[in-house]
């Protein structure tokens, strides 16, 4: 019986002890010949492993390779190279990387890959809106759109189903999981540890998991490629050295992370409704107690007492009212670099347009104005044709920014799926689909956006054929010239040669409106030095200057006028200075988009 339970208490220390890792005299020498073991990894796949604000590689798999490095004595560092999970798949293939640390195992991947034990396993769920119609399972995706990341292992199962789904493909999950939220799609489907992950952290509100898959859980692999097998061996001594509880350890880490953000507005409420309670209760003891302080002294040590308790439990309550409106304020911020992502890179309009300027300063972290931009090869012409807008929003901050990625996803369908180049033709058709998005609702939505939107196409000539569209906002155009065809002559300079001419919008938003009408494109030619101007009503609502008023667009056009002699970015600075000078001391009334282009 001694010997019995000796042999049990070892068994037991052995299963909670890490094992120490004896390595060759080959594998000794082989980690000496390589000192960095460069791998590739998902930027996107939270929380088993993505990139942090840092640039940093994080998460599950992170930790992991951060106690490899512990047991093993190998240095492992991400690729600089990789941007995507199929840039990082391709570098394995052709040998730039050793590793790719975190990854399902299948035919195609053992073709050049040679894998560890499992160091991690998930579940596959559906993941859909909350007022989506009721999905059971894989089935009943027949004939919906499912957006899936483009080469994950769970796209080659729903390639492989008998359902007749229709696929749509993204880089990553978020990708997907954005889509769906936004209504592009009606469902995706993915492992339910990053799924949980994103719609706890990352601010997905209108989203649930529908149901789970009829896949058999996924098993997480190190794949090391096929022409270092040392480096295997050594990897799959580490990975059978973590104790299941270091395993549990890493993985729990991560997950429980998850249900720890955002805020639990029933919380706050019943902590709002305690400090109100606490309050009304000081406020009766004090007039109490007041009212009996003579005839019992006594008494009125008691409600002192009271009084200190009361006091210590409202800071209390108030620390975490101030932690919660941290974790307000902290996916209001993660929202602004998803509503960044619809915005389009500066160094595209820059590649396009040799000279321009963006002024674009929200009023809140997140923002009604956007600025957009398209190209493509119209029928007809055969030359490309570039689209700018500035847009304004119902609203601002999430509102805004809510109906901004609506507005914005409408415009790249009208003119990537409906393949429309005139610009009138494009906001009618915007317009279709914003009013379409909205009365899903059960209560009447009249948001929308106002907008001024052109179309240059660069012509043989020199000259640029510019064409020109508007919910409200005018477009403006700085010549030398006396007369520009159809635009009408509104300012001219005391001190410079330019004028300013103007084209006027039609007097009506995109989206409902009960005296709708076709929008009007106008089509003009524009000679070399030439400038256009589109903004949003920010900038001249701002109120500001001695008398707190409204800077106006009398007082936005005579500057636009005495900077348009400077360079492009000259001016946008210009502009600037004069806003901040103007607003100083007075609250940002709204957002401010102005976009300067140079024919």
């Amino acid at each position: 019986m001694k010997y019995f339970l000796t042999l049990l208490g070892f068994l037991f220390l052995n299963s909670i002890i890490a094992q120490e890792v004896y390595l060759t005299d080959e594998e000794q020498n082989w980690i000496v010949d390589h000192p960095v073991v460069y791998f590739g990894y998902d930027p996107g796949w939270k929380p088993i492993e993505f990139l942090d604000d840092d640039g940093k590689h994080s998460g599950i798999t992170s930790d992991f390779l951060r106690g490899l490095e512990a047991k093993t004595g190998l240095s492992f560092e991400q690729h600089p190279g990789v941007t995507d999970w199929s840039s990082a798949e391709t570098m394995a293939k052709k040998g730039e990387l050793m590793l790719l640390p975190a990854l399902a195992q299948n035919e195609r991947r053992n073709e050049y890959l040679n894998f560890t034990d499992a160091f991690f396993s998930y579940s596959f769920v559906i993941v859909t809106q909350k007022d989506a119609p009721f999905i059971g399972g894989v089935e009943d995706l027949d004939n919906r759109i499912v957006a899936v990341p483009k080469d994950y292992y769970i796209t080659g199962l729903l390639e492989q189903e008998q359902a007749d789904m229709k696929l749509e493909y993204y880089s990553s999950i978020e990708e997907c999981l954005m889509a769906v939220a936004t209504g592009q799609a009606v469902a995706t489907v993915t492992n339910l540890t990053v799924a949980s992950h994103y719609m706890n952290y990352s601010g997905y509100d209108n989203l649930k998991i529908a149901a789970p898959t009829h896949y058999p859980e996924i098993d997480i692999k190190m794949g090391v490629i096929k022409s270092e097998p040392v480096l295997s061996a050594i990897l799959q001594k580490g990975i059978r050295a973590f104790t299941p509880k270091e395993k549990n350890e890493i993985v729990q880490n991560w997950v429980s992370v998850q249900y720890e953000h955002g805020v639990d507005m029933a919380k706050v409420w019943k902590v709002a409704t305690l400090c109100l309670g606490v309050v009304l209760l000081i406020f009766v003891s004090f007039v109490y107690w007041n009212r009996k302080l003579k005839k019992e002294v006594s008494l009125r040590k008691e409600a002192e007492d009271l009084l200190r308790s009361s006091f210590e439990e409202i800071t209390e309550q108030k620390k975490i009212i101030e932690l919660k409106n941290e974790e307000v304020v902290d996916s209001i911020k993660y929202a602004k670099r998803l509503q960044e992502a619809i915005l389009p890179p500066l160094n595209l309009v820059d590649e396009k347009f040799d000279k321009n300027f963006i002024l674009y300063k929200p009023k809140d972290i997140v923002a009604g104005d956007f600025y957009w931009h398209e190209s493509t090869v119209c029928e007809g012409s055969g030359n490309e044709v570039n689209f700018i807008a500035a847009a304004d929003c119902t609203g601002h901050g999430v509102p805004g920014a809510m109906v901004s990625v609506v507005c914005s996803n409408a415009l790249n369908q009208a003119v990537l799926q409906h393949n429309l180049c005139d610009p009138g033709q494009i906001l009618d058709k915007t317009t279709d689909m914003v009013v379409e998005r909205f009365e899903r609702s059960t209560e009447e939505v009249k948001d929308g956006m106002d907008i001024s939107m052109v179309s240059i196409e660069r012509l043989e000539t020199g000259q640029a054929k510019v064409k020109y569209a508007g919910a409200h906002n005018n477009l403006w155009v700085v010549s030398e010239r006396d007369g520009i065809g159809p635009l009408a002559l509104i300012t001219e300079g005391e001190n410079v040669s330019s004028r300013i001419f103007e084209i006027k919008a039609n007097k009506q938003p995109v989206g409902k409106y009960d005296m709708r009408s076709d929008f009007k494109t106008t089509e003009m030619h524009l000679e070399k030095g030439d400038k256009i101007y589109l903004f949003t009503d920010g900038f001249a609502d701002q109120f500001g200057g001695e008398n707190g008023k409204k800077y106006k667009s009398k007082n936005f056009k005579q500057l636009i006028l005495n900077t348009c002699g400077l360079s492009l970015n000259e001016q946008k600075e210009k502009l600037n200075t004069a806003f901040e000078n103007w607003s100083e001391g007075f609250e940002q009334l709204d957002d401010v988009c102005v976009i300067g282009i140079e024919i």
